[in-house]
């Protein structure tokens, strides 16, 4: 009886993880570039551009809150009359004499509230000179109460936030390892670190606590910790994930170059750019403007038909309607 020999083929695979590696760092590059760029414009052009808008569009910003207040103010009375037919099946004239009517006496009810309040505030600012010493006292007490109270809180928040076992155990170790507080002799690169490790446990991002374990483990740096995976499958799931992370942080730059305040630290060094953006939020705010106007001369129109009476009908009108 013979035996068939059997061949055994071997591949090397260094060829797909060197491409692998070189893909996974190429997305992770494209990934540092999208984040420093959304970080940049979240931290320096949004809160320039606010200011200059604010200060360079004050007046108009002023009318347009009135004009908001206003439409506010008239559609919350329409609303009103609707329900209030609804309700009592009345006309819409009854309705709205309902309305205002109730909205009148809340006014009155508030202004004889905010008398009561200025005479009673008066009366407890008296009282309050004359001891105050014992409201020392008793503030001082029930500051310690309240701050016992809310050290309860925290430690409940505290306990019903803990991350799972195994991130929890890898940022002990973390920990342990990098914190300046037990380890005072650390470089500087290493205390970079430590904000890194901070921020993942703060995300619960898994992946990347175990990555900055292995390098503080092996002592190496973050570009090489690709070259020691040796994994393809561990590879394609890294991959996978920063892939799924730059695809959502080029969304958020898609969103964020629409926005007028796009890479405004560049537009205010140019007078030219400058003046653009000034026509542009101005032409904005105008057509904003007139739609709100024309919203509440809308339901101004509309209120004025409830205000004005029902037309009686004479004898020509009769007369017509029975013709049909």
């Amino acid at each position: 009886m013979s035996v068939e020999p059997k061949a055994l083929i071997w591949i090397d695979a260094t060829p797909l993880l060197q491409a692998a590696r070189a893909k996974l760092r190429a997305t992770q590059a494209k990934l540092s570039v999208a984040d420093e760029r959304v970080r940049l414009h979240k931290q320096s052009d949004e809160p320039d551009y606010q200011r200059w808008f604010t200060m360079t569009f004050s007046e108009r910003l002023a009318e347009m809150r009135e004009l908001y207040e206003k439409l506010a103010h008239l559609d919350e009375i329409v609303w009103k009359v609707e329900r209030e037919i609804l309700a009592t099946g009345c006309s819409a004239a009854e309705a709205y004499a309902a309305v205002i009517a109730e909205i009148e006496a809340a006014k009155a009810q508030e202004a004889t509230a905010d008398e009561t309040s200025s005479d009673d505030e008066r009366d407890a600012r008296e009282d309050d000179d004359q001891s105050r010493e014992s409201v020392d006292d008793d503030s001082a007490s029930s500051s310690s109460g309240h701050s016992e109270h809310t050290e309860i809180w925290k430690a409940t928040k505290r306990e019903k936030s803990e991350p799972d076992d195994e991130i929890k155990q890898i940022y002990r170790q973390l920990v342990r390892k990098l914190h300046p507080d037990l380890n005072p002799d650390l470089p500087d690169t290493l205390r970079e670190r430590w904000f890194e490790v901070q921020e993942a446990y703060e995300d619960r991002d898994l992946t990347r606590l175990e990555k900055l374990l292995a390098l503080c483990d092996e002592g190496g740096e973050e570009s090489t910790f690709i070259d020691r995976i040796m994994s393809l499958s561990r590879l394609k799931s890294l991959m996978k994930s920063v892939s799924k992370k730059l695809k959502a942080s080029q969304r958020q730059l898609t969103q964020l170059k629409r926005a007028p305040s796009w890479e405004f630290h560049k537009t205010k060094r140019s007078p030219r750019k400058l003046e653009i953006l000034e026509r542009d939020v101005h032409y904005e705010l105008r057509n904003t403007e007139d739609s709100l106007s024309g919203d509440i001369r809308t339901l101004e129109a509309q209120i004025k038909k409830w205000q004005s009476p029902p037309r009686k009908r004479n004898k020509r009108d009769w007369n017509l309607s029975l013709e049909y």
